[in-house]
């Protein structure tokens, strides 16, 4: 189809920029809350531990190229059944790009726009959401390998901007109480940092051109996205130090506050900052589309008169449920740090592994049909 070629890179700097996206504002919130001086520890076992289900979502685009992974659920399990798991997907990605969002909207509102409305704050940032989905995942992949060297660049200079208010003593003591909540703290971090990747998979293998590289490019991207949050944990921690760092909704932002260039240039962290809106734009343009994608297989409209209306009545409603539900700070970040987690992380951990067994348990099963022929 026409706007739905993209390389392999291209891909790989999706989930970069998406697994990252959550970090400032909600996972950051969490983690420093959670793991305090520990921090970058609790980020570093995260990164380990979330290979596991990263490659059982490459494990998941490698099967039958040809198809995104709405066909292969309904392959594997089934019109029925696989109806049921695309539509609670597709729920799933309506609630990160709803939370998304609501983050986006509310560090514009507390950081450049105190005296606009949230709700004119979000139309604005989903016009431009609406005209890359539109155009397809080839506009959302030039955008992104463009928007990636703009985010590394910032999150560099950034970071070795703030070198000379390094304090190592922040970051003791060390494992002061166990070994126990900092698991605990690593697994949970990794509902905002994996899931994203599951996005990549409406994308079909085939469809990605220089796709032998895919699996490489994926792991390298998961690698730089994991180290930049953990380079930025290390930033906040060592420079402010955990017990001051709690308390900042967006603790990058009041950190790179400390920046300036020879008494010249000063807040800069307005737009050293952009950086993180950067990645919450990719996914909230990702998720639209997968749930583009979504309603228009469920109900066969491929016309592209059809699909501008779907997505902007995805956004709309995206809009309506941000305004409705996360009223305030207080309610967006328990939400997202004590229910999102559970009714929303957990059921696509259990997905993810779902569809892995059932590829394994078709090949097993398909193997020793083949040999009980042949005998």
């Amino acid at each position: 189809m026409k706007n739905d070629k993209i390389s392999s890179f291209q891909l790989a700097v999706i989930g970069l920029l998406m697994s990252t996206a959550l970090f400032e504002g909600v996972a950051s919130v969490f983690i420093i809350a959670s793991s305090q001086q520990n921090s970058v520890i609790t980020a570093s076992i995260s990164l380990i531990i979330g290979l596991i289900p990263l490659f059982l979502i490459i494990y998941i685009i490698n099967f039958q190229p040809e198809k995104d992974i709405i066909d292969k659920i309904c392959y594997l399990f089934g019109k029925t059944l696989g109806s049921i798991i695309n539509f609670i997907l597709s729920l799933c990605f309506l609630a990160f790009l709803t939370i998304t969002l609501w983050n986006l909207v509310n560090f514009a509102e507390i950081k450049y726009l105190a005296e606009t409305p949230p709700i004119f704050i979000g139309i604005m940032f989903l016009i431009p959401v609406i005209y890359t989905s539109i155009k397809g995942i080839e506009a959302i992949a030039r955008s992104s390998e463009i928007l990636l060297y703009i985010f590394l660049f910032f999150h560099i200079f950034a970071n070795t901007s703030l070198l000379g208010y390094i304090e190592l003593n922040n970051l003791l003591p060390v494992l002061e109480k166990g070994i126990t909540p900092i698991l605990k703290s690593s697994i949970h971090f990794l509902v905002y940092t994996i899931p994203p990747f599951l996005l990549l998979t409406i994308v079909p293998k085939n469809m990605i051109t220089n796709n032998q590289k895919l699996t490489r490019n994926i792991v390298i991207g998961y690698l730089v996205a994991m180290i930049v949050m953990i380079v930025a944990l290390f930033t906040i921690l060592t420079t402010v130090g955990p017990y001051l760092a709690v308390l900042y909704r967006f603790p990058s932002y009041y950190v790179m506050k400390k920046i300036q260039l020879s008494g010249f240039f000063e807040n800069l962290e307005n737009i050293l900052s952009i950086f993180w809106i950067i990645n919450m734009y990719i996914l909230i343009c990702m998720s639209t589309y997968y749930i583009s994608k979504y309603i228009n297989k469920f109900f066969k409209k491929q016309k592209n008169n059809y699909n501008s209306i779907i997505i902007i009545i995805i956004c709309v409603i995206a809009l309506y449920i941000k305004g409705t539900i996360f009223k305030s700070s207080v309610i967006g970040i328990y939400i997202a740090q004590n229910i999102f987690p559970f009714i929303i992380g957990l059921p696509l951990f259990i997905i993810i592994l779902a569809i892995c067994l059932k590829i394994f348990y078709d090949k097993i099963l398909t193997k020793i049909q083949k040999n009980s022929n042949y005998n």
